[in-house]
């Protein structure tokens, strides 16, 4: 006869306790009734029900929103399946409200008792009692075939002792690998391990903690109980990148050293950030047997190098905020508002910057005084606003033909004047053209709904090709130029001079 297999002792143990623990829960429950009743827990359910919707019913009667009540209760209806109707009656017996088919007899009723599968709720306003809520549910009925399959009391008495067995078992199976390991650790050993600073563990084969010091233990907030004989990674609660083999199963597997792994020990807001390093722990014929692992906290000075990097990151905000304020005190203090050109005084800092470079080099150069023919004639018909897109159009015009090593600037009122770098009398003239042209083309359109204005500028020209000259002087005769093309009619370039001496 074959030998039939007996249960280990930790099965054992784990029915025993289950067939004790499910004796005593059947024995509470026939004595004080602790399990669940179907018919309660319904009733329970639809009384939560009720004055939830008499709670809202009560506020909207307050509010004297009586057609919102119908709604309430009709969607209150589509969602329970089991409420057959309900209503809300006044003190009187007056039905004010009715969702369903709600029965006649309910005006019988006085008092406000529920009663089987009927659930009322009394409705109070500030004189007292003003109605009441009455729901129709449906009757409870008894579980019959595959119903059962959906009781409550039968999953709990099934239920609890086949967890109650699972984790039993794997209580005492856990408490019974957990064996203190401590015991075949020297004491000197220990002492020694507890003196030093950084967390040190001793892994068996298995990478289980067979020893672990105090820094370690603090580091993950356990006790002994807590780490020694569970997994290392579970034991001092370790976490770090996802990868194929942790480093001590490697150090186990190939015999290899591991180092600089960066680990979390501990949870919550007690984690410690570490550095891992693991050795392999090997007997005299080179077996490995086992690993060490130590563990370095470097908290705090990942701490101070994230505080670092936040004061480095603020200076450079601050660097940046103060250059953008900068260079917007710059622009404000060089830049005509309105046009956006160089104000007068940039005007005059960048050109005799360049001045002194053409009187070094002696190469030509011109000025060019622009003004706005008949601007007053905008302001006075069209007014100012109309008179500033003028002046906006012309600078763009201007700045736009021009060539980018050329200075302009809005020199005053409709006036503007321009500093041409590299050129001779006849390229200055031709630029010059090419300026006045463009605004006569350009700069009066879409500044008036349904009609462009004609504007135009006349331009005043002195070029010069001497070592050097003041720009006060050239100023002088490009107005004087300007003057003369406003005379001669306007819409025109008018050159000063073709050469001068030195002043």
């Amino acid at each position: 006869m074959p030998r039939i297999p007996m249960l280990s002792p930790t099965w054992r143990v784990a029915f025993g306790l289950v067939g004790l623990v499910a004796s005593l829960l059947l024995l509470v429950d026939f004595l004080f009734g602790v399990l669940p009743d179907r018919e309660a827990e319904a009733r329970r359910v639809r009384t939560i029900v009720a004055e939830s919707v008499t709670t809202q019913t009560t506020e909207f009667l307050r509010k004297q929103e009586t057609a919102r009540i119908g709604t309430l209760l009709e969607a209150v209806r589509n969602r329970t399946p089991d409420l057959r109707s309900a209503a809300v009656r006044e003190k009187g017996g007056r039905l004010l409200v009715a969702s369903g088919a709600h029965a006649p007899d309910w005006a019988q009723q006085a008092d406000d008792v529920s009663s089987g599968h009927r659930v009322v709720v009394p409705i109070h306003s500030a004189q007292g009692q003003w109605g009441r809520m009455e729901f129709d549910f449906e009757p409870v009925t008894a579980v019959g075939g595959a119903g059962w399959l959906h009781e409550r009391r039968l999953w709990l008495a099934v239920g609890l002792p086949l967890a109650g067995l699972l984790l039993i078992y794997l209580y005492l199976r856990r408490t019974l690998m957990q064996l203190n390991p401590m015991t075949v650790v020297p004491e000197r050993l220990r002492d020694a391990f507890d003196a030093l600073t950084e967390g040190v563990a001793l892994l068996d084969l298995n990478g289980r903690v067979v020893l672990a010091n105090e820094a370690l233990r603090r580091m993950a907030g356990v006790g002994d109980e807590g780490i020694h004989g569970r997994p290392f990674a579970s034991g001092a609660r370790l976490t770090m990148e996802p990868t194929d083999e942790p480093p001590w199963a490697q150090v186990l597997r190939g015999g290899a050293i591991v180092r600089g792994t960066r680990v979390q020990v501990g949870s919550g807001s007690q984690k410690r950030s570490g550095v891992l390093n693991c050795s392999p722990i090997a007997d005299p014929d080179g077996r490995v047997r086992g690993c060490l692992a130590t563990i370095g906290d470097v908290t705090e000075i990942e701490h101070s190098n994230h505080e670092l990097r936040l004061a480095l990151a603020n200076l450079e905000q601050s660097r940046m905020q103060i250059e953008a304020q900068n260079q917007e005190l710059v622009r404000l203090a060089t830049r005509d508002a309105l046009t956006g050109l160089h104000n007068r005084r940039a005007f005059f800092d960048s050109a005799g910057g360049l001045l002194a470079n053409h009187a070094s080099r002696g190469t030509g150069f011109a000025v060019l005084m622009l003004d706005v023919d008949h601007f007053k004639s905008f302001n006075d018909q069209h007014g100012h606003a109309t008179g500033d897109q003028v002046l906006q159009s012309v600078a763009r015009q201007i700045a736009d033909t021009l060539r980018q090593q050329d200075v302009v600037a809005r020199y005053g009122g409709e006036e503007f004047c321009a500093l041409l770098s590299n050129v001779d009398e006849l390229q200055a003239h031709a630029l010059a053209e090419r300026v006045r042209e463009a605004v006569a083309d350009n700069a009066g359109r879409g500044l008036r709904a349904g009609d462009d204005l004609r504007v135009t500028i006349s331009v005043g020209l002195c070029a010069t090709t001497a070592g050097s000259a003041e720009l006060s002087e050239l100023l002088k005769r490009a107005d004087d130029a300007l003057y003369q093309a406003k005379r001669g009619g306007r819409n025109r370039v008018v050159t000063h001079c073709a050469e001068t001496t030195a002043v």
